[in-house]
């Protein structure tokens, strides 16, 4: 047992961790995030067997630690504490990014909705046509209205989704990075992507005021 146990926490604590590690980035399309999404599954899923050793593990021990001595039922709870909380960390890693690829492809897909409305909003307003007759007049500006309240609705969900992406993102702690290494972090890409989403959100905003 003790083999499967060490097998376990080295896996989890060594390439498990590097594989987290290695997934912070939001992506910059819908696209991008539907690709980081499938690879976050293939780790999910490698996680999923070693976490199924797990569970196997934590049944016999259970089962052992109404037979054992009291030395030995101490060394198997400390046992089967140290395999909980590993796993536990982890897993709770896997939920939260998978958390933040979700919050990041509805943003994503918001701001080529709202990219799309803009661009649809500055075709009327450059179109060279002059209205035959008041009637033709009010027409047109009630479609640009229209369109105006179009665009406000687009940014405002924009903005409730950057939020909901970036309060996701704060929620999920990085894993530890070596100091000297922390301009290529996990942390330091988190903070990357958080700037990414306050500029992306900045520059909708400007181009709806022009």
């Amino acid at each position: 047992m003790a083999y499967f146990w060490i097998e376990v926490v080295t896996w989890l604590q060594g390439p498990g961790s590097e594989l987290l590690k290695t997934q912070q980035a939001i992506g910059d399309s819908t696209r991008a995030a539907q690709a980081l999404q499938q690879k976050h599954e293939e780790i999910e899923s490698q996680h999923s067997e070693w976490f199924a050793v797990y569970v196997e593990l934590n049944q016999q021990i259970a089962a052992l630690l109404g037979a054992g001595e009291e030395e030995e039922v101490a060394e198997l709870k400390a046992l089967q504490q140290q395999l909980s909380d590993v796993c536990y960390q982890q897993a709770a890693q896997l939920e939260g990014r998978q958390h933040v690829l979700l919050a990041a492809q509805g943003f994503h897909g918001s701001t080529q909705e709202l990219s799309q409305q803009l661009d649809g909003l500055l075709g009327m307003l450059c179109a060279d046509v002059a209205p035959a007759d008041g009637a033709s007049i009010q027409q047109n500006l009630k479609l640009l209205e229209e369109k105006l309240q179009i665009v406000e609705a687009g940014l405002a969900a924009l903005r409730q989704k950057g939020g909901l992406l970036m309060e996701q993102m704060s929620t999920v702690p990085p894993p530890p990075w070596p100091p000297e290494e922390a301009e290529h972090s996990p942390a330091g890409e988190q903070r990357d992507s958080a700037q990414h989403v306050e500029t992306v959100m900045e520059e909708l905003q400007l181009r709806k005021q022009r």
